[in-house]
């Protein structure tokens, strides 16, 4: 394996860590995977250091109480030996009925301790209206998520 197979190979095992840690809402696995200086841009909301993880638990906290089941799947596409870009899908169930698959995509950044120092999680704009749509279904205010 040349030196960029490996690298690229302990990337991908690195952000495959890191989405599973977020697939499961373990955000002391999360916390510990950030390097300090990390920042993150959450569907266009700016954040750095501990308030990246106050975030994510507010939302895992809103997702959980919105909806009856969530469950995420990840791709991912190594793009260079310090980045990878996963593609994510999130399936909502609101009962009794209402589905709906969510597509976004989180791309990670790591130091070479394998530390996150960059979170970028965004979605197209045709995601974005489907999603507001889904929730407007679902009985929730637009624009509270």
């Amino acid at each position: 394996m040349t030196a960029d197979a490996s690298a690229i190979a302990r990337m991908r095992a690195l952000a495959d860590a890191f989405a599973s840690h977020v697939e499961q809402g373990d955000l002391d696995a999360v916390r510990a995977s950030l390097a300090a200086d990390c920042t993150a841009a959450w569907f266009g909301v700016a954040l750095t250091g501990d308030a990246i993880v106050r975030h994510a638990a507010a939302e895992f906290a809103r997702l959980q109480r919105e909806f009856d089941e969530r469950r995420l799947e990840h791709r991912i596409e190594a793009s260079d030996p310090d980045a990878a870009t996963l593609h994510v899908t999130e399936y909502l169930m609101k009962m009794p009925s209402l589905w709906h698959r969510r597509h976004w995509e989180m791309t990670l950044r790591f130091d070479e301790a394998g530390r996150v120092t960059r979170v970028t999680l965004s979605e197209s704009e045709d995601a974005r209206g489907a999603y507001a749509h889904y929730r407007e279904r679902c009985g929730f205010a637009t624009g509270a998520a």
